[in-house]
């Protein structure tokens, strides 16, 4: 979990030193006050990833709010000492523990240098940071997962791969790199066999690989659906996720390699590439027929915290509890369907949720309030699943970007 989140020049947010324990944080604020911005801040230091936008450029803050007092910490290079309105970056740190460790992980973005990520001070390549903490988050742009274009939901199939086993982002990178090379070369005309043939290798090799692993993310995912809807004590079924991949037996590299063969005059006629994972079906199904076509929005926001359910379930089967970030997790919701979902934030050892809407959450806040400075108990160790009784919960304003206690 989180145990401390420092951000500095990050979107509309205050520079600041966010102190959390473990239970159930909610996060209270009127629109625009930068409740998402947290989250995603909180989101960004753990996994050096945006659930926002894949342009870090724009997470950073152009006019520097001058701070009350410098922490000692480290910067990225280009934000020097007089950086005002003119810097253009940004630096986040999250303090994180479970059971066995702590470590310091440290995120900067800078124009001039690009990211860097660090752990506990040494320099860290994507694939060790991404093992140091998990992250599951659900916003209401994730409806897009259910309903939106098939992209989406390859992209969610690829984070729970890489949440899984980091050292897929290895994978992931090989065949967007052979795919964008086979791109080119298509688009120029140029009909290069023996150039072609390379990156046909290259693309079959790791293109086969990512379909093996999103083949078995999807299988974990399916299963956990169903338990994930048992789990929380809804009554209608469970929906299901039906994956087919590019090409049919893509899982294969042999068999990759003879379907890109097979519509390889095709590809050159069209000058664009037709075999790939990178256009696999992935689909949402619900009472038999396209989730899209079946449910409500509040239906469809219901499935948005059951997947948010199986998602945990999953990392939890492999060892790997994750936090939990749920950005306006009343919107579409009445609060009856709502109080439905508390188990979801009673799963994990830290879970941090974010409303306008005070008065919807007062019976979860009451139920689970901490206890005065005085009578505070000790805080719980990570992964103590606290069978015993309702996790602490914390209540917490944001306005103009400043996080302060209720």
């Amino acid at each position: 979990m989180i145990r401390r989140l420092q951000a500095q020049r990050f979107r509309n947010l205050e520079d600041l030193d966010w102190r959390l324990d473990a239970g159930v944080h909610f996060l209270f604020g009127r629109t625009g006050q930068g409740k998402t911005s947290l989250l995603e801040a909180l989101y960004l230091a753990a996994t050096s990833r945006s659930f926002r936008t894949h342009r870090l450029e724009l997470c950073a803050r152009r006019a520097s709010v001058p701070s009350e007092e410098r922490r000692d910490r480290r910067e990225p290079s280009d934000l020097g000492e007089g950086a005002g309105e003119s810097a253009s970056g940004f630096w986040l740190a999250a303090e994180i523990e479970d059971a066995d460790r702590r470590s310091r992980l440290e995120l900067s973005w800078g124009s001039a240098g690009g990211i860097e990520r660090r752990i506990d001070g040494e320099i860290a390549p994507a694939t060790r940071y991404l093992e140091a903490q998990n992250v599951v988050v659900w916003t209401s742009g994730d409806l897009e997962i259910l309903v939106g274009a098939p992209q989406h939901r390859r992209r969610l199939l690829d984070r729970g791969v890489v949440a899984l086993r980091p050292a897929a982002l290895r994978t992931l990178s090989t065949y967007r790199r052979a795919l964008q090379q086979r791109r080119h070369l298509l688009a120029s005309g140029r009909r290069d066999v023996a150039e072609m043939e390379s990156w046909n290798q290259l693309l079959a090799a790791a293109g086969s690989d990512l379909i093996r692993r999103r083949q078995e993310y999807a299988l974990l995912l399916d299963q956990q659906l169903q338990e994930a809807t048992r789990w929380l004590g809804l009554t209608w079924p469970a929906p299901r996720i039906v994956y087919r991949s590019s090409p049919r037996d893509g899982s294969d590299p042999d068999r990759f390699t003879a379907a890109l063969r097979r519509t390889m005059d095709e590809e050159w006629r069209r000058r664009r590439p037709l075999v790939g994972p990178h256009l696999d079906s992935v689909e949402f199904s619900w009472h038999g027929a396209p989730l899209a076509e079946r449910a409500s929005a509040g239906e469809r926001k219901a499935h948005g915290l059951v997947l948010t359910g199986a998602q945990i379930l999953v990392l939890e089967q492999a060892g790997r509890e994750p936090i939990v970030l749920l950005d306006d997790l009343d919107t579409e919701l009445d609060a009856e369907l709502l109080l439905r979902f508390a188990p979801l934030l009673e799963r994990t050892s830290q879970t941090v949720v974010t409303s306008n809407r005070r008065s919807v959450f007062e019976p979860l806040l009451a139920a689970g309030a901490p206890p005065s400075s005085r009578e505070r108990e000790p805080v719980e160790e990570a992964g103590d699943r606290r069978q015993d009784g309702p996790r602490r919960r914390f209540s917490w304003n944001l306005e103009e970007g400043r996080v302060q206690r209720l």
